[in-house]
């Protein structure tokens, strides 16, 4: 569990530069094209909600036996 918890703590790490690099670029884009920019950041966002109802559908493929264990459909 250990390395499992090293490896989460390193891609948290790089997803926090990889945050930053994208806010950066978000800003050159809506300088340089905001009406196109939004356009883009819309459609990411609808994608977005996509992906979040789609984990709600597979965590919806767990289920618990009597004895609480856990079972993937």
């Amino acid at each position: 569990m250990q390395n499992i918890d090293l490896i989460i703590d390193k891609i948290m790490e790089v997803r926090a530069k990889n945050n930053q690099l994208w806010m950066g670029l978000l800003r050159i884009a809506f300088k340089v094209s905001p009406e196109e920019s939004g356009v883009l950041l819309q459609s990411i966002h609808d994608n977005d909600i996509e992906v979040s109802r789609l984990i709600l559908e597979l965590k919806e493929t767990i289920i618990y036996d009597d004895d609480g264990s856990k079972k993937v459909l």
